[in-house]
């Protein structure tokens, strides 16, 4: 078997660095199983940021055009004619504003609108 080093240099301040502590002492943890939680930690945070960080410089003016009509009841059919888009733009474009807004459908992405204060 080979082995290898590797050095990490994690820097922790305040309420991260305490509780990553009381971590390793409560559980006893080794070198390697505290790196494991700090990795976990890492990639929960991230994905927070990434969750709570909207593309919004993607929302075109057709895309919010689009919201604005979902908002107001509209059909997709009748936003696309208004429009002038074919039904393969549509849903393009819907998804897309799914992808931003990070909802599984047009009633949630109308209603993160509402919340960022797009709509």
């Amino acid at each position: 078997m080979t082995e290898v080093a590797v050095e990490v240099r994690v820097e922790l301040t305040g309420e991260t660095a305490k509780r990553f502590l009381n971590l390793a002492a409560v559980k006893r943890l080794d070198a390697a199983d505290l790196l494991d939680e700090l990795m976990k930690a890492a990639i929960e945070k991230e994905t927070y940021k990434r969750e709570n960080t909207l593309p919004l410089h993607l929302l075109t003016e057709r895309r919010l055009a689009i919201l604005q009509g979902f908002a107001a009841g509209k059909t997709v059919k009748e936003i696309s004619l208004e429009l002038s888009f074919s039904t393969a733009t549509m849903k393009r474009e819907v998804r897309c504003l799914l992808d931003i807004f990070g909802a599984n459908d047009r009633t949630g992405a109308i209603a993160r609108a509402y919340q960022l204060g797009v709509l």
